[in-house]
């Protein structure tokens, strides 16, 4: 059985840029998922902006068809106020 997540999680981490909607579709969505974390922890890496990586997570999760809440679980520290807005915010602004 293959670990599509996990393969998800480290071509998410070695993008530059986030794979189009169209090119995703090709992957289930455990590859999604974790294309989705790998991509934004190494956004995180680089621009250290918490606020910007929970946006981008929220707008990737909308254009590549993931369930909301599980994301928003991972994205929202402790369901703070503005981790939930940012997240909020990339998803409705990617509709």
């Amino acid at each position: 059985m293959s670990n599509f997540f996990g393969m998800g999680l480290i071509a998410g981490i070695n993008s530059q840029e986030p794979y189009s909607s169209q090119h995703i579709t090709r992957y289930c969505e455990d590859f999604r998922r974790g294309y989705v974390i790998g991509y934004t922890h190494s956004l995180m890496q680089l621009s250290g902006d918490s606020e910007l990586v929970t946006r981008v997570a929220g707008s990737l999760t909308q254009k590549y068809g993931l369930n909301k809440e599980t994301m928003m679980e991972i994205y929202t520290e402790f369901q703070q106020d503005s981790s939930v807005s940012s997240f909020i915010s990339g998803y409705t602004a990617a509709a």
